[in-house]
C-alpha cells in the first residue's frame, strides 16, 4: 500500500511538473483565482503579456493595479465585469477584449480573454481560470484592413460614375453615385435587378446582353447606351461599361455607369447651333437681291422662320422714333393662338415701359427666363402691353453705324424658354441682318424719292406759282371790287343824300298842308276833307316807306364802304366784331329769312391786322355756312379771348363734311359744291390769309350735325 502511494505521488508530481512546464512555455497567459476571486496564479507568459508579476491585491483593485481599460482605451474596465471574476461567479466568458496599459509598451496592448469557472466533482465552485493572449498586432492588421477597405469603398463611392455589382442580373452592391443617379437606397438596390433600372422599350435589348454575360462573365461588350428610369419615374440616358471580377468567392459583373444627359444636351445644342447658323446664312443671302418693295415681305418671312425655329410664340421688330422717346412695332410674327401686339400698341412711349428703354440704351441683349424674376412694377408694365401675357423674352438692340435703330425680340407666352450665350450671340447677328436690310430699304427709298422729287420739282413749283398767281388775281380782283364798291357807294351816297333831304322837306311840307286843310273840316266840305285825309294817309305811308328804304340804302352803302376799307388797306387796329357786323349785312340776302344768326360776342380787344382781308375771310365762311344749311337752320358766331389769342367761332347746323373731305378742305381747287358752283379757292385763300396773320384755323364737322370753324388770331399780332 505504501508502494502504491509512493507511485501515485510520483505520478502526481510528474503531472504537476508537466502542467507547470506547459504553463511556463505556452503562448497564452493564464491566471488562476480561488473561490474568493483572489489571484493565486499568473504564468510567465501572462506576466510578460501584462508587464506585471503576480500581485497580492484585493480583486476589487485588479483594474487599477493591472491598468485594465475598455477597448476605447480611456474608460477603466468595470472590476465586477472582469472575465476572471465573472467566471468566479460561475459564468463562462468568451472573447472579451481589454486594453492594458503596459509598462514596457507606452502605447498599450489589447488582449482577448476566455474565462471558465473551476468546480469540484460535486459541482461546487472552487475558483476560476482565465486564458488571454496579446491581439495587438492582429488588431492593428485588422484595423489596417478595415482602413484599406474603407478607403477603397470611399474611392468607389466618390467616383463620378455609378458602380453597380450584380450576379446573374441581381444587384448585390451600388455606390453612392448610383444612389444619386437612380434615387434608390443601397438596401433597395439589393432587392432589384438590372432590368428594373431600364425603360420598358430597352429591356429586351439589355436582357439579351445580360444573357450573353451570364454565359461568359468575362466577355467584353464595350460601351452600351440605353435609357434608364429613376425611382421618381423620370428618365435619363446612360453609357455603361462592364467587366467580370472575383467577388466573395465567385465571378460577378461590375458595371460603371455614366449619366450622358449633359453630353447629349451638348450634342443637341451643337446641332441646334449649326442648324441656326445655316438658317442665318440663308436669311442673310435672301436679302441681297431684294428690291425695296420686297424687303418688308422678306422681313416678315424671316421673322416667321426664326420664330418657328426658335420655338417661340412671338417674334417682332420695333423701331425707335427720331427722339428715341417712343417706338413702334412695325414687323411682327406670332403663332396662331397668340394675338399680335403691334395693332393694339402702335406706339409705346418711354414712360409706359421705362425698363425696356433702359435696356435699349445699355446696347446689350437682355434675356429674361421668367418675368416673375423682374421687379413687380416692371411685370405690371409688361402685362399692360401684352394681350396674351409673357413668360420668357430676349431683346436684342439693333444698331447701325453706332446708332440704335430699334429692337429685335422673341417672346413666349405659356412656358419658359432658355437661351444660352451662344444662341444670343447668333440672335445679335440676326438683328444686324434685319437692321441692315431696313437701312438698305431706307437708303433705296430715299434715292427713289430723291429721283421722284427731282422729277416733280418743276411740277410742284409750277403749281405753287399757279396758286400764288390765283391769289394775286384774287387780291387784284378784290382790290378792283373794293374800288368799284367805293366808287358806287360814293356815287350813290350823293343823290341818296339829296333824296333823303328832299324826303324830309316833303314830309314837313305835307304836315303844313295838313294843318291848313284842317280848317276846312266842316259840314260843307266834309266829303272833300275826307278824301284829302285818305290821300294824306297814303302819302304818309309812302313817305315812311321811302324813309325806311333810304335808311336801309345808307346802311348798305356804309357796310360796303366798311367792307372795302380802302381807307384802311394797310395794317391797322381793327374791331373784329364791327367787321363781323358789316359782313353780316352784306350777306344777309344769303339767309333769306331761313337762317337765324346768334351772336355771342365777348367784348374782345382790337388787333393790328388787314381789315379788308379778314372781312373777306368772314364773308367766305358765312356764305359757306349758309349754303350748307338745307332749309332752316342756325349759325352761331362767338368771340372770346384765350391764352393771348382772339377766338372767332362759326358754328352752323348744316349737313356737315365727310372726314376724308376735311383733310383736303384747304387745298386749292377742292370744292364740295359740285361742278360750276364753286371754284375751290375760297377756303384756300382763307387759310393763307389766316396764316399770314400768324393765326390758326381749324374745322371740325360731323355729317348730319353741322360744322365748326375756329379761328385763332394773336392779340399781339404782327401779320406778314
Amino acid at each position: 500500500m505504501e508502494d502504491y502511494n509512493e507511485k501515485e505521488d510520483k505520478d502526481i508530481f510528474e503531472h504537476m511538473r508537466l502542467f507547470q512546464w506547459i504553463l511556463d512555455n505556452m503562448a497564452e497567459g493564464v491566471a488562476l483565482a480561488d473561490e474568493n476571486g483572489k489571484l493565486i496564479l499568473l504564468n510567465p507568459p501572462g506576466e510578460r503579456i501584462l508587464g506585471k508579476k503576480l500581485l497580492e491585491t484585493d480583486p476589487k483593485q485588479f483594474t487599477e493595479k493591472y491598468g485594465l481599460f475598455l477597448p476605447d482605451m480611456e474608460t477603466p474596465f468595470p472590476t465586477d465585469e472582469l472575465p476572471l471574476l465573472r467566471a468566479v461567479r460561475g459564468e463562462e466568458v468568451d472573447r472579451c477584449e481589454i486594453f492594458v496599459r503596459h509598462s514596457d509598451k507606452p502605447e498599450g496592448i489589447f488582449i482577448k480573454i476566455n474565462a471558465r469557472p473551476i468546480k469540484d466533482h460535486n459541482g461546487k465552485l472552487q475558483g476560476a481560470v482565465a486564458v488571454f493572449t496579446d491581439i495587438t498586432e492582429s488588431k492593428k492588421a485588422l484595423h489596417s484592413l478595415e482602413i484599406s477597405e474603407e478607403r477603397y469603398r470611399n474611392l468607389i463611392d466618390a467616383s463620378f460614375e455609378g458602380i453597380i455589382i450584380y450576379d446573374k442580373g441581381d444587384i448585390i452592391y451600388a455606390n453612392n453615385t448610383a444612389v444619386q443617379f437612380f434615387g434608390y437606397s443601397v438596401e433597395e438596390f439589393t432587392h432589384m435587378t438590372i432590368l428594373d433600372l431600364v425603360v420598358a422599350e430597352d429591356r429586351e435589348n439589355i436582357g439579351e446582353k445580360l444573357a450573353l454575360v451570364s454565359n461568359n462573365p468575362d466577355v467584353e461588350l464595350g460601351a452600351v447606351e440605353t435609357i434608364c428610369v429613376r425611382k421618381d419615374g423620370s428618365k435619363f440616358p446612360i453609357e455603361a461599361y462592364g467587366k467580370g471580377i472575383y467577388f466573395d468567392g465567385r465571378i460577378v459583373r461590375v458595371i460603371a455607369i455614366r449619366d450622358i444627359t449633359g453630353r447629349r444636351k451638348a450634342d443637341r445644342e451643337l446641332q441646334y447651333r449649326m442648324d441656326f447658323e445655316n438658317l442665318i446664312t440663308s436669311l442673310s443671302t435672301s436679302f441681297i437681291n431684294l428690291e425695296p418693295d420686297e424687303i418688308d415681305e422678306g422681313i416678315d418671312s424671316g421673322l416667321q422662320k426664326i420664330g418657328e425655329f426658335a420655338g417661340v410664340d412671338r417674334c417682332f421688330i420695333a423701331l425707335l422714333s427720331e427722339d428715341k422717346k417712343s417706338m413702334k412695332a412695325i414687323y411682327e410674327w406670332c403663332t396662331g393662338d397668340c394675338r399680335p401686339i403691334g395693332a393694339k400698341h402702335q406706339h409705346i412711349n418711354e414712360s409706359v415701359l421705362p425698363w425696356l428703354f433702359k435696356t435699349i440704351k445699355e446696347r446689350e441683349p437682355k434675356y429674361v427666363q421668367n418675368v416673375k424674376d423682374l421687379p413687380a412694377e416692371t411685370q405690371k408694365e409688361l402685362k399692360a402691353i401684352m394681350p396674351d401675357g409673357l413668360v420668357s423674352a430676349v431683346v436684342v438692340p439693333m444698331i447701325h453705324e453706332k446708332t440704335i435703330k430699334g429692337i429685335f425680340g422673341l417672346q413666349t407666352t405659356k412656358r419658359e424658354k432658355k437661351w444660352n450665350e451662344d444662341i444670343i450671340v447668333l440672335l445679335k447677328i440676326v438683328g444686324e441682318i434685319f437692321v441692315n436690310a431696313l437701312e438698305r430699304k431706307r437708303a433705296l427709298e430715299a434715292l427713289q424719292k430723291a429721283n421722284e422729287d427731282l422729277e416733280l420739282k418743276v411740277e410742284e413749283r409750277t403749281k405753287e406759282l399757279k396758286e400764288k398767281h390765283i391769289q394775286l388775281l384774287n387780291a387784284d380782283k378784290m382790290a378792283s371790287l373794293g374800288q368799284l364798291v367805293a366808287g358806287v357807294a360814293h356815287e350813290i351816297n350823293t343823290p341818296l343824300g339829296a333824296l333823303k333831304s328832299n324826303n324830309d322837306v316833303f314830309i314837313r311840307s305835307i304836315k303844313k298842308v295838313k294843318n291848313v286843310i284842317s280848317d276846312l273840316e266842316n259840314d260843307e266840305h266834309q266829303h272833300e276833307y275826307s278824301t284829302l285825309q285818305k290821300l294824306f294817309t297814303v302819302i304818309d305811308q309812302l313817305n315812311e316807306v321811302s324813309k325806311t328804304a333810304a335808311e336801309r340804302i345808307i346802311v348798305i352803302v356804309n357796310s360796303l364802304r366798311n367792307f372795302a376799307r380802302l381807307d384802311r388797306a394797310e395794317k391797322d387796329l381793327f374791331n373784329i366784331e364791327e367787321g363781323l357786323e358789316s359782313t353780316l349785312t352784306l350777306v344777309h340776302h344769303e339767309f333769306k329769312n331761313r337762317v337765324t344768326v346768334q351772336k355771342e360776342y365777348g367784348d374782345i380787344p382790337k388787333i393790328s391786322c388787314y381789315p379788308n382781308q379778314l372781312n373777306q375771310v368772314f364773308m367766305n365762311i358765312l356764305v359757306n355756312a349758309a349754303q350748307a344749311i338745307e332749309g332752316k337752320g342756325d349759325i352761331v358766331i362767338r368771340t372770346y379771348t384765350e391764352n393771348g389769342f382772339i377766338i372767332i367761332e362759326f358754328e352752323d347746323s348744316g349737313r356737315g363734311i365727310d372726314k376724308e373731305d376735311i383733310k383736303k378742305i384747304f387745298s386749292p381747287g377742292f370744292t364740295t359744291k359740285g361742278v360750276g358752283v364753286g371754284t375751290g379757292l375760297g377756303l384756300s385763300i382763307v387759310y393763307q390769309i389766316i396764316k399770314d396773320h400768324r393765326g390758326e384755323i381749324d374745322i371740325g364737322s360731323e355729317v348730319g350735325k353741322g360744322t365748326m370753324v375756329k379761328i385763332s388770331l394773336p392779340i399781339d399780332s404782327n401779320p406778314n
